[in-house]
């Protein structure tokens, strides 16, 4: 069942061949692309009934058989084309956005940042498992609003939506993991042993 649109989700993702670049090193290229698939797949699958927006970089047909709407990042500045985004869907009504990397491989809902919250949107972030990055940024859909993510993203989000909302829920980074690096997925086959990822590798 879908439901009304008042927070849109919106999922970040790079072009293939560009996403989990660090690992290639430990995975062949089957077990790379899995993995990035798996992690698409989980989280659009979760943001299904509130009809996810796909900003992606490079061309993608609508995934997985989802009611997805496909947006081609224009340019190479990914915080251009979301705070473009941003703007425009405030301009439609839309009250916020609940904005994730299509790589969090173990988070389990979104459905209680997806509320709407009677008008106005608090801002939230969870930050990765190093607390440096950004993979999960709740915010209101504000004209001129710029979007931080890259290196040090969780302090200039941080930092931005205080000064420009006066307050920030920080969220639990547990289930908001993303496996980046080696030693991202050493530790995570140790924090989540049973997750279904390991199967797909």
């Amino acid at each position: 069942m879908l439901e009304p649109v008042v927070i849109q989700p919106i999922v970040i993702q790079k072009a293939l061949a560009d996403s989990k670049s660090r690992l290639r090193g430990r995975l062949d290229e089957a077990s790379r692309r899995a993995l990035i698939t798996y992690c698409l797949e989980r989280t659009l699958n979760l943001l299904a009934p509130y009809r996810p927006i796909l900003l992606a970089r490079g061309t993608l047909e609508p995934p997985f058989g989802l009611e997805v709407t496909v947006i081609e990042q224009e340019g190479e500045d990914l915080n251009q084309a979301l705070s473009s985004l941003l703007e425009s869907l405030g301009a439609q009504g839309v009250e916020g956005a609940l904005v994730v990397p299509g790589d969090l491989p173990f988070v389990d809902a979104f459905d209680p940042l997806l509320k709407s919250s009677g008008g106005e949107t608090v801002p939230a972030l969870a930050p990765d498992q190093r607390v440096t990055g950004t993979n999960i940024l709740l915010t209101p859909t504000a004209p001129g609003l710029r979007t931080h993510f890259g290196a040090g993203s969780f302090q200039l989000h941080l930092r931005s939506l205080r000064a420009r909302f006066g307050r920030v829920r920080i969220l639990s980074n547990r289930t908001a993991f993303d496996i980046d690096t080696p030693g991202d997925l050493d530790l995570a086959r140790q924090l989540f042993p049973a997750s279904p990822l390991w199967s797909r590798l």
